[in-house]
């Protein structure tokens, strides 16, 4: 027989929309948090990635430095310069291995090209300004000296301008002992054995400690590089679980079936006016209210065995198919796409 079901309709329509509002409020103030805590973290991971690209720049860098001061302490030989001389200012990179006895893997090519042409240039602007300059006669003055005695001599290598110096002194000195008579130029040379000049262009004590320091900056920048990228990559996973965390999407589905199950067909039977039920609509409204309170209490068990360790392995994806499985029968299935994802 038909009865009043005011009071039933608006007992359920509250008792829904209470529980909407309990579950859906602590979705809310944890969505709120995890919105912080992403902003936080995008922060840290923006901050982590830049670090490691700049040290990656720097690591880059200073190991093309260190090429670059390997290249030029390849060509930077006696040898070498008396090569490119001799080839009339054209010698190809192949022979300053030969020379060197260095192999080309341990080199790059760009920069001991550079390097040669560099030296090749400077070799060039040492023979035409010195050639002026170096006077004739037996004995000269050493480097340094003539150097400081000429200031007005600009250059970019050294030891370049320092061998085509001694070499024009050691054929002025030739050309002037040639025209000695035998026997004094035979003195000349003993004498040249006891206290001959030393031709050997001046090392640049610098060139260790660039090395060096290089070597420290190089290896530093590729410690904080990788050092960083880790950090990186932590950063990149608690901001991943922060966009959208499991279970989340199992929340909602809840609550979209309890508005559905509990408040949708109160709320429309009130809004038509309908005062009285017979006994069968009113049980199968009951039953709607009762399933909507069994799947959020079945939710809320599911979640904590799932965060309770030894307890199950996944959560399901929807609401009606997966939610009620047994947990024996969920961790299997859970077992069975990882392997099929390993193989």
């Amino acid at each position: 027989m038909p009865a009043d079901i005011n009071w039933l309709l608006s007992s359920i329509a509250q008792a829904s929309a209470a529980m909407i509002a309990i579950v859906g409020g602590l979705l809310v103030s944890r969505y709120v948090g995890l919105h912080a805590e992403q902003q936080a973290t995008g922060r840290r991971l923006k901050d982590l990635t830049a670090r490691a690209t700049g040290a990656r720049k720097r690591a880059a860098r200073y190991l093309r430095e260190m090429q670059e001061l390997s290249a030029a302490d390849l060509v930077d030989n006696p040898a070498v310069f008396e090569a490119i001389v001799r080839s009339e200012y054209d010698l190809p990179t192949s022979e300053v291995f030969r020379i060197t006895g260095d192999s080309a893997r341990d080199y790059e090519d760009d920069l001991v090209l550079g390097q040669l042409r560099a030296v090749t240039v400077e070799l060039q602007k040492a023979g035409a300004a010195l050639s002026s300059l170096v006077p004739s006669g037996e004995y000269h003055e050493d480097w340094e000296t003539f150097r400081i005695a000429h200031p007005s001599l600009t250059f970019q290598h050294r030891n370049a301008w320092e061998w085509m110096y001694n070499t024009l002194c050691d054929a002025q000195q030739e050309a002037a002992e040639n025209k000695l008579e035998p026997l004094m130029r035979a003195l000349r040379n003993v004498n040249a054995v006891t206290w001959g000049r030393d031709d050997a262009p001046t090392v640049r004590l610098d060139t260790v400690r660039k090395r060096e320091r290089l070597t420290a900056l190089y290896e530093a920048a590729n410690e904080e590089g990788t050092a960083a990228e880790s950090e990186a990559v932590l950063a990149q996973e608690a901001y991943d679980l922060t966009r959208q965390p499991e279970g989340f999407s199992l929340a909602l589905q809840v609550l979209v079936t309890l508005a559905i199950l509990g408040i949708v067909p109160s709320v429309t039977l009130m809004g038509f006016g309908v005062a009285t039920l017979d006994l069968l609509p009113r049980l199968i409204l009951v039953g709607f209210f009762l399933g909507g309170v069994a799947l959020l209490l079945r939710f809320l068990y599911v979640y904590a065995r799932f965060l309770q360790q030894g307890g199950r392995a996944t959560l399901p994806t929807k609401v009606w198919f997966e939610l009620f499985e047994s947990e024996k029968h969920a961790n299997h299935a859970a077992t069975k796409a990882a392997e099929a994802e390993t193989n």
